[in-house]
Parts: C-alpha cells; sequence; structure tokens
C-alpha cells in the first residue's frame, strides 16, 4: 500500500529506493500548495466536524472531511500530528485514473477543494529513519 500511494503521485521528495522510479504517474497533474482555498478552523468547524473517509497511520489519524454546506473538502490530520508531516488531497473526475494533487501542505490540514461530482481523497506523507512513507484514504464519491 505504501509503495502504491508513493506511484499514485501522493507526494514528492525523497523516497524509499523501491518506490524511487515511480513517485508520479503520468495521469497525474503537477502538486501545488497554492491549491484551493484555506481552511478558516480545521479542528473546530463542528458542521462539518465526520469524516466521509479515515486512515491511521504511523500513529496518526487522518480524515477526509466534506463540508456539506459548501462542497469542499480537505485532509485534516486528526491526531499524531508531528511537526514535519504532509498531507494533500487528491480530487479526480474519472475515480482516480488521472487526478490533481492539491499539496503537499507541511501543517496538519490541506487547502480545501470543490467535491461536488468528483472523486477525492487524502493523503499523508511521515518521516520514518530519514524516507518518506505515505498512504491514502480510500476514495469518496459526492454526489451532491
Amino acid at each position: 500500500m505504501v509503495a502504491s500511494a508513493i506511484a499514485a503521485g501522493a507526494f514528492t521528495g525523497p523516497v524509499s529506493a523501491a518506490a524511487s522510479a515511480s513517485v508520479t504517474s503520468a495521469s497525474d497533474t503537477a502538486a501545488s500548495a497554492s491549491c484551493g482555498k484555506p481552511v478558516a478552523f480545521p479542528g473546530g468547524d463542528t458542521w462539518s466536524f465526520y469524516p466521509v473517509r479515515k486512515l491511521t497511520f504511523k500513529g496518526r489519524t487522518l480524515w477526509l472531511r466534506n463540508v456539506r454546506a459548501t462542497d469542499y473538502s480537505y485532509a485534516y490530520i486528526k491526531s499524531g500530528y508531528r511537526a514535519g508531516d504532509l498531507v494533500t488531497v487528491q480530487r479526480s473526475k474519472d475515480r482516480g485514473k488521472t487526478k490533481k494533487v492539491c499539496g503537499p501542505f507541511a501543517r496538519d490540514h490541506s487547502n480545501q477543494q470543490s467535491n461536488y461530482h468528483v472523486s477525492m481523497r487524502a493523503c499523508i506523507g511521515v518521516r520514518v529513519s530519514g524516507a518518506l512513507r505515505s498512504d491514502c484514504t480510500d476514495w469518496y464519491y459526492d454526489k451532491g
């Protein structure tokens, strides 16, 4: 799963030797830390408190949060965040065959991305003995 997340283009930068040949795929749009719009209160917006996808990875709990009122979603490290952790949101109009990567963000949350009639997932990257390890939630499709 880790190699597949790295191969799927979740993150760029130093990775394990086994996965270094395929950090991104041809179907990925270049990552951008300026995409989307900022999250005002990532932990305190109780009207969007529920996750639509969750992942536990290396002692962290990652959520893909869906803000129903605005049709936006974002990645949020709910617990276990450590300085240097990275998050991204991937957005796809064809259920993951091609995707836009928003991030990486070196903080506990990503920017928000429009999720109306698209598939999205949250990804996390952490350093383990100097090597970047990553994983992603399952895809979530917002039917509107």
